[in-house]
């Protein structure tokens, strides 16, 4: 078995009006069952939303507005019971009007293809996201997307409008 072969991406996006201290929350929830093996920075999000969460009007414009990091981790944790511990984290941490205010989503697991209903891996939409392939790219830049057959870094670059957000600083506090 490969070094990597339980290496794991994971998103956090904290959602308009909460702390990126969340972050930290999250991360800590999700010990002992995952070491983490590094953090990217993390990223005000702000562009055009595509559906209802974190939804905030800016300038006439209905925009996204949150936080976003990606996390790399490892553990003796299978997939399925990654997503049912990511799943437990998000119904703990939703409030009661916003519904969702944290979003955890597995991006990868080593190199493991997926395909069934509770769970797809890699995640069917990452790569188009830059709010998640570029801090991918700064935890894992050698990862090669087992379907795509590019590198985090290569789909990193294919985003090089970065009008999806801002710096807003070093995840390593987070850790």
């Amino acid at each position: 078995m490969s070094p990597t072969a339980n290496n794991f991406l994971i998103s956090l996006k904290i959602m308009s009006g909460r702390s990126p201290d969340r972050i930290k929350d999250v991360l800590a929830s999700m010990r002992p069952e995952v070491e983490w093996l590094g953090i990217s920075s993390v990223y005000r999000v702000l562009r055009k939303a595509e559906s209802l969460q974190g939804l905030r009007f800016i300038r006439g414009e209905e925009v996204l507005d949150g936080f976003s990091c990606v996390v790399r981790g490892t553990g003796a944790i299978d997939p399925q019971s990654l997503l049912n511990h990511i799943q437990k984290i998000e119904r703990e941490m939703s409030d009661q009007k916003l519904k969702r205010t944290v979003s955890v989503n597995c991006l990868v697991y080593g190199t493991q293809v997926i395909r069934t209903p509770p769970l797809t891996l890699p995640h069917p939409e990452f790569h188009m996201n830059p709010e998640e392939v570029i801090p991918a790219a700064e935890v894992w830049p050698d990862y090669n997307h087992p379907i795509l057959n590019k590198t985090m870094s290569d789909l990193a670059n294919s985003f090089q409008d970065l009008s999806w957000g801002e710096y807003y600083g070093p995840g390593k506090e987070y850790l």
